[in-house]
C-alpha cells in the first residue's frame, strides 16, 4: 500500500499500482483489503485515493460492493465518493448499476458526471444521458474529451452529434478533435459532411484538417459518392 499513499500529481504511480493490485489479487480477495482501507481513509491523500479506485477497477470484487457503495454516500468527503463512484463503474452485476443510477440524481455535480460516464460505458441505454453532457454549460473541457472518448469506444452511430460538436470547439485537445472525425468517417451521415468540410478549412491543427479530409473521403464511399474532397491548401 506503499504506492498509493506514497502517490502524488507529479508520480501518481498508477502503472505499478495496476501491476501490484494484479498480483496481489492472486492471493484472492481478501487481499486486496488495504487497497480498500486506503480508499475509505479520511486520512488518505486524493492522489492515493485515485490511484486505490483506478488499481482495484482492474481485479474488481463484488464482495466488497456494499463498501464501494457506502463509500460513494454523501457524508464522505468528495474525494472519496468519486473515487468510489469510478470504482463502483468497474463493479459487475445489476446491483452496481443501480448504485449507479441512483448517483445520477446526486446533489453534487462531479457524482452524477462519474456515474453517468460509468454507466454509458456499461450499456448502450446508458450512452444517451452522457451525451447529453456535452452541450450542458457547466460540462469541462477535460469532462467532453473523457465523454467522447468514451462515446467513441462504443456503437458511435448514436452520438453522431457529439461528434460533430467536437469539430466545432477549438478548445478540445488536437487528439479528440482527431477521434471524432476518424468516428464520423466510419459512423456519421449525409450531415456530417458539413461540419467536417469546415473543420478541414478552418481547424488551425494540420493534424484535425487531413483526419477531417480522410473522413471525408470515407464518408463519401460509404455514402455511395463519387467525389473526393477538396484540396485544403
Amino acid at each position: 500500500m506503499v504506492l498509493a499513499k506514497s502517490a502524488t500529481r507529479e508520480k501518481p504511480n498508477i502503472e505499478e499500482g495496476v501491476l501490484v493490485a494484479r498480483e496481489i489479487a492472486k492471493a484472492g480477495p481478501a487481499a486486496l483489503g488495504p487497497l480498500y482501507d486506503v480508499l475509505g481513509d479520511k486520512a488518505s491523500s486524493p492522489f492515493a485515493k485515485a490511484l486505490a479506485s483506478i488499481s482495484l477497477s482492474v481485479v474488481p470484487d463484488a464482495g466488497q460492493l456494499p463498501r464501494v457503495t457506502a463509500l460513494t454516500k454523501p457524508e464522505n468527503d468528495l474525494s472519496t465518493r468519486l473515487c468510489a463512484t469510478r470504482l463502483l463503474g468497474a463493479m459487475p452485476g445489476a446491483e452496481a448499476d443501480a448504485a449507479l443510477k441512483a448517483l445520477t440524481t446526486d446533489p453534487e455535480r462531479q457524482v452524477r458526471y462519474q456515474a453517468l460516464r460509468a454507466l454509458a460505458a456499461r450499456a448502450p441505454e446508458g450512452r444517451k444521458a452522457f451525451a447529453e453532457l456535452f452541450s450542458k454549460p457547466d460540462t469541462t473541457t477535460q469532462e467532453k474529451s473523457e465523454l467522447v472518448s468514451v462515446l467513441a469506444g462504443g456503437p458511435a452511430s448514436d452520438s453522431i452529434g457529439v461528434f460533430e460538436g467536437t469539430l466545432k470547439d477549438a478548445t478540445l485537445d488536437e487528439s479528440i478533435r482527431v477521434l471524432a472525425a476518424q468516428v464520423l468517417g466510419r459512423v456519421g451521415n449525409e450531415s456530417s459532411l458539413a461540419p467536417l468540410t469546415e473543420c478541414m478549412a478552418k481547424d488551425p491543427s494540420e493534424n484535425v484538417q487531413k483526419a477531417a479530409k480522410s473522413a471525408i473521403n470515407a464518408l463519401n464511399s460509404r455514402l455511395g459518392k463519387q467525389q473526393a474532397a477538396p484540396s485544403n491548401k
